[in-house]
């Protein structure tokens, strides 16, 4: 009978953490679909957790921390006013006049003089104009009839096109910059009076790519490969097996860039790791990769001796969805990995009101990372072995996925200690990447 008991109370225990972690699931779902997207949690509730705030003093000693106030309120914005119209746009000028019969002076009688005038600007909008230009090209023949010679007119992309490349820029920007689909720029063509199938601009688009995108991609991508400091992210698209197909496929959009801020974009039919396996096969050995942590990156880590550095951007996501249903166990947490963002901050402060360079700003990063992040790791750590030790806390919880993460990213994450260099995050990889996701 007792073994029975004891039976059901484990399953018993074990159905409640299945059903929290289903519930845990559920309203995660649910704050995806209908919660906030920015990740923002007021400060006020974590104070109970960390004690105030740290900072890195500009002025304070070597390694010293001070504790700064806990609220600072913000001085109220001065009004920016109207603002005016940028001085590179071109003016038209509009004269008003005062009518003649209205120049006399209703007091005395005498004629008014010009005394100067006012002037006001209104924003006035030309719509695109398709214009034909025809390119007459001269003859000359030879009195005798032995020859004749005719003026060469420009090379056109497309044999026989009747587009010139000033149409073949405007229908790659409307696409890859604007995200407007062939099938409704065809319909804005058709307004003006021109008919321009999508399967033609689909052709110009491709002469496009082979006369100018591939060339320049390949100079960027050597470009990029040339420094030692990479990031990297990737975003699905869904792609067309074919113009005339009907099925679909998810192909990926790799996005690698370097401290310079250059980017270069990499189209993969799927997230392989043969992907950046390829493209950073000529980059040089020994380099520092950041990245999330996808497993994909891991055969061309081991084959070039590749520095991998983790995100704490994604960790703190993870953490931030447990916060969101309102779990006070993990608070202490999430309040450590924002005192170390804010510490990223605080540095950069500094920088820039020092008006440090790059190369200095790193040097300054990593002296004062060596002294704090020490300390503040060893907090992060003991505070994911007490929420492991939970009873409520499984592997398959939300909690448990997050604590899962930070354990198996843990020597990554913990990499930007040793290079001042390394961003603790890959957020402007993101941002740099967004629109991609803006297009699908």
């Amino acid at each position: 009978m007792d073994e029975l008991v004891a039976r059901l109370i484990r399953e018993n225990e074990r159905l409640a953490r299945d059903n929290k972690a289903l519930r845990e699931e559920l309203a995660s779902i649910r704050a995806g679909m209908f919660g906030r997207k920015r990740e923002h949690i007021d400060p006020n509730q974590l104070l109970i957790f960390q004690g105030g705030q740290e900072a890195i003093s500009d002025d304070a000693g070597e390694g010293a921390a001070i504790v700064v106030e806990r609220h600072v309120r913000k001085k109220k914005a001065a009004g920016h006013g109207r603002e005016s119209f940028p001085d590179h746009l071109p003016r038209e000028v509009i004269e008003h006049d005062v009518p003649e019969s209205d120049r006399i002076c209703p007091d005395c009688g005498d004629a008014m003089k010009p005394m100067g005038e006012d002037v006001c600007e209104r924003g006035h909008y030309v719509p695109a104009t398709l214009v034909v230009r025809q390119h007459r090209k001269k003859k000359y023949g030879c009195p005798k009839g032995h020859c004749v010679k005719t003026a060469a007119a420009p090379a056109a992309l497309i044999d026989r096109c009747k587009y010139e490349p000033s149409v073949y820029a405007h229908i790659a920007t409307a696409k890859y910059c604007d995200h407007v689909p062939l099938h409704r720029m065809s319909g804005i063509f058709k307004r003006h009076g021109v008919n321009l199938p999508k399967q033609t601009m689909w052709d110009m688009l491709v002469r496009v790519d082979e006369l100018l995108a591939q060339p320049i991609l390949k100079v960027m991508q050597k470009e990029v490969l040339q420094t030692t400091f990479l990031y990297a992210d990737e975003t699905p698209v869904t792609c067309r097996y074919g113009p005339k197909a009907k099925g679909t496929f998810q192909g990926y959009f790799w996005l690698y860039r370097d401290t310079d801020d250059r980017s270069v974009c990499d189209f993969r039919i799927s997230r392989a790791r043969d992907g950046p396996t390829n493209f950073l096969a000529s980059w040089p050995d020994g380099g520092t990769l950041i990245a999330d942590g996808y497993s994909g990156y891991d055969e061309i880590v081991a084959a070039k001796g590749i520095v991998r550095a983790g995100c704490w951007a994604h960790a703190r996501r993870k953490i931030f969805k447990v916060a969101q249903q309102r779990s006070r166990d993990i608070s202490p947490l999430l309040a450590l990995v924002d005192r170390l963002f804010g510490f990223e901050r605080a540095l950069k402060k500094i920088a820039k009101r020092r008006g440090l360079t790059r190369v200095d700003f790193w040097h300054l990063r990593f002296q004062r990372r060596r002294r704090y992040y020490g300390t503040l790791f060893a907090k992060i750590r003991e505070q994911v072995e007490t929420l492991w030790s939970l009873r409520t806390t499984t592997a398959s919880s939300l909690t448990g996925k997050a604590l899962t993460y930070i354990d198996r990213q843990w020597e990554r994450l913990t990499q930007c200690r040793a290079d001042g260099r390394i961003e603790i995050h890959n957020n402007d990889t993101e941002r740099a990447i967004r629109h991609i996701a803006v297009g699908r």
